[in-house]
């Protein structure tokens, strides 16, 4: 007989004699009432609690669990107490037994997972064969009274939940994450989110909290994806294996647009875009943008420049950012390493042996289209956490070319700041 039956019959027979006893009892008074008024409630919540109730034989699969948040396997001495005992340590609002020996808990039924025939739940436990542990791809499973299950919260303040998404654990959809030491929940992740100046908050596997200023085209997922409890809050849902419960700040007061997204971004073509369109006749008198790529200036020295040419090209497209360090395009260097950005100043690169542990500059990161807003892809290159400082500026003592320089300055010997255009970097 399942415990359940048991404990249920147990709650009957109790009850029974309670009120017998209270016909022996005719009169109670003053303190006494009250004592055995109290206790009756305290005992009643107590059956609740740990009353359970069978829901029956599911189907179940190795490659998609019915239950999946936690469990165990006994290979001798497993029975529906025990599983049940181990799923009450995580508040579980559900457990079953499989294949006599395992035990499953979860805080939602997972599909494909369905009600079946109760005869195709037919091996005995290994710790008691009396009771029926399932069966082979079929679950024996079981509700636990007195435990609600976990929720979503809808909105915190001005952040609004968005759905489950899926993470991708190599490169992670929100890039950063903050530690919140076995206390997370919707309110704190969120809360550490908006001090840090994210967009995005995204809560993970119970226990993790991540931000972002960029979603990206990660796909959402079917709600009972994200069912684990919050280690900070029960009641709430954070996320499940590789799944994120996300929120969004909606203030608009929050939003700064000079705010890094992303301190990495694989393969592109630096564009250089003026900010308004350049005078007819004057040296910025040409394509609509300006391709950028790293060009030798000799000592094994480079910087970024405007490389005639390469505006419509892909071939020079090697640049990359990692970590917030410029991978440069080929220069034909062994090892090229970003020198530190001053302003005024090319981001310039020099060429050192491949084991010389020389540290680069890592004050880069992509940023989102200020034009566009906070939601627009981070496709705009910035440096020391701006991306609107940028020029072209003519070199006077390199046959006019047209140089990169960030935060261009006055007094400059290379160049005038009247020769200097505005432009976006846009990464392509």
């Amino acid at each position: 007989m399942p415990c359940g039956c048991c404990w249920d019959r147990q709650h009957e027979e109790y009850k029974k004699w309670w009120a017998s006893d209270l016909v022996a009892r005719p009169i109670f008074f003053g303190a006494e009432k009250m004592f055995f008024v109290v206790f009756f409630l305290f005992v009643e919540k107590v059956f609740a609690q740990n009353a359970i109730t069978s829901l029956g034989c599911y189907t179940a699969t190795s490659v998609s669990r019915t239950l999946s948040a936690a469990s165990f396997t006994d290979a001798g001495a497993l029975t529906v107490e025990t599983c049940r005992s181990f799923c009450s340590n995580g508040d579980f609002s559900y457990f079953g037994v499989e294949y006599s020996r395992e035990c499953y808990c979860d805080y939602s039924i997972h599909t494909p997972g369905a009600l079946t025939a109760s005869s195709e739940c037919n091996m005995p436990c290994t710790g008691n064969i009396s009771q029926t542990c399932g069966g082979p791809n079929r679950i024996s499973l079981y509700r636990t009274a007195g435990t609600p299950e976990p929720a979503v919260k809808q909105r915190v303040i001005s952040w609004q939940y968005q759905g489950c998404f899926q993470d991708i654990p190599v490169t992670r959809v929100l890039s950063r994450r903050i530690p919140l030491a076995g206390e997370n929940s919707a309110e704190k992740c969120t809360s550490a989110c908006k001090a840090a100046s994210y967009l995005y908050a995204g809560l993970e596997f119970a226990d993790e909290c991540w931000c972002g200023n960029f979603l990206g085209t990660t796909p959402q997922k079917p709600e009972e994806d994200c069912s684990l409890r919050c280690t900070g809050d029960h009641s709430e849902i954070c996320g499940g294996s590789a799944r994120l419960t996300i929120y969004k700040d909606t203030d608009p007061a929050s939003y700064n647009p000079q705010t890094c997204v992303s301190l990495d971004n694989p393969m592109f073509n630096l564009q250089a875009w003026p900010k308004t369109p350049p005078p007819p006749g004057g040296p910025f008198d040409f394509p609509e943008f300006y391709g950028i790529k790293p060009i030798d200036v000799g000592n094994n020295f480079a910087i970024l420049s405007w490389c005639e040419g390469c505006a419509q090209g892909a071939s020079w497209r090697y640049n990359s950012i990692v970590q917030g360090r410029l991978i440069p395009a080929n220069v034909g260097f062994p090892k090229t390493v970003a020198l530190k950005l001053d302003p005024g100043e090319s981001p310039s690169f020099i060429s050192i042996p491949v084991d010389d542990p020389w540290p680069a500059y890592n004050g880069y990161c992509a940023m989102v289209d200020p034009s566009l807003g906070r939601d627009s892809p981070p496709n705009f290159f910035a440096a020391a956490g701006r991306s609107d400082l940028w020029s072209l500026c003519s070199n006077v003592t390199a046959d006019f070319r047209l140089d990169l320089v960030y935060a261009a300055r006055s007094g400059h010997p290379h160049y005038s700041l009247s020769s200097c255009a505005p432009v976006w970097l846009k990464m392509a």
